[in-house]
């Protein structure tokens, strides 16, 4: 079996959660510097086997409960007994699954260690299927939103959860610093480095002043773009959807994203307009006109897209836009970035 090619059972709507794991499983720097994390010197980042042993360095670390192992001549009898076996006609090595406890993986509940441990799992290229109990307690120990089997937002989860990994990483001189021992320390810093930096990309805010045509910029960061649907998407009468409404270009949403804006009324204290005006002057300072826009200044290694895929029909009814975005293998920014 190839190495990430691992399912993650659906424990009950937490497909939001399931997703968001394979996408950073498989961003090759991402999980690298999770893997890392050296199980001889982070002893209590594995639990213990069933018999109370410690996992062989050669098996992939898990909280596993139950293992189906390769059966001898009564081998699928007693995964039948024991009701274990996945369904279906799939070969013995498409039945592999490994249960987690519900219980953490470590003898404190830490996000940094669940994605140390289901990765190892998930690349180990000996499981077909896992299902990921310590992770889900764990998200519900430490994130209280997401507790429960409700339906979940997977973009809102990707924030929480990078956001409580970088905590658990920053934790200097807390009790959770003692979560990866002093020689790994370096690595820690490695791993937040990534952990900041993967998504992270620069806005440029540029305002223009009517009056004087004055440019002023301002360097923001951001760490996902949420993109709207074109207006002809919100204003579509019920039960009707054009042709040309069935999909939309992705191209389109950035562009929109990037647009020019009409800052409403003269609210724009212009640098360039009030620049012969001291600062003791008692006169009110010159309030202009403006226009602003957003442009990318600086791509992140990996681009976060939110698509706001919700339009409002009727007087407080939200619903789905629910229409195919169309995106190209090889994405071209040179129209929405600043050179």
């Amino acid at each position: 079996m190839a190495p990430g090619v691992t399912g993650l059972r659906n424990l009950g709507n937490t497909c939001y959660m399931n997703s968001i794991l394979q996408v950073l499983s498989h961003l090759r720097k991402f999980r690298e510097c999770f893997l890392n994390l050296d199980p001889s010197k982070t002893e209590q980042l594995f639990p213990r086997a069933a018999n109370g042993k410690a996992p062989l360095s050669g098996r992939p670390a898990s909280s596993s409960a139950t293992e189906l192992s390769s059966p001898r001549s009564d081998g699928a009898e007693a995964c039948e007994r024991e009701g274990l076996c996945l369904n279906g006609g799939t070969s013995l090595s498409r039945r592999l699954e490994l249960i987690q406890n519900k219980e953490p993986s470590s003898k404190h509940i830490s996000l940094c260690h669940e994605l140390h441990t289901l990765f190892r799992v998930m690349w180990s290229g000996k499981w077909a299927l896992v299902s990921p109990f310590a992770m889900l307690h764990s998200v519900w120990s430490l994130i209280p939103a997401f507790r429960g089997y409700d339906q979940q937002d997977a973009q809102e989860f990707l924030c929480e959860l990078l956001h409580k990994v970088q905590q658990e990483l920053e934790s200097e001189g807390t009790t959770r610093r003692i979560l990866i021992p002093f020689s790994q320390r370096k690595l820690t810093k490695q791993v937040l480095k990534v952990v900041n930096t993967i998504f992270h990309g620069q806005l440029l805010s540029q305002v223009t002043c009517v009056s004087c045509n004055y440019k002023s910029n301002t360097i923001e960061p951001f760490w996902d773009l949420s993109l709207e649907f074109p207006e002809r998407y919100h204003c579509i009468e019920k039960g009707f959807v054009p042709l040309n409404q069935t999909e939309c270009l992705l191209t389109e949403m950035l562009a929109k994203f990037t647009e020019t804006e009409a800052l409403e009324g003269r609210i724009y204290a212009c640098d360039q307009c009030n620049s012969k005006r001291r600062k003791s002057n008692p006169k009110p300072l010159v309030l202009s006109e403006a226009r602003k826009q957003l442009m990318i200044y600086r791509l992140p290694q990996v681009l976060r897209l939110h698509l706001k895929r919700f339009r409002w029909s009727g007087r407080n009814h939200r619903e789905k836009i629910g229409v195919h975005v169309v995106f190209d293998q090889v994405f071209g920014s040179t129209a929405m970035t600043q050179s």
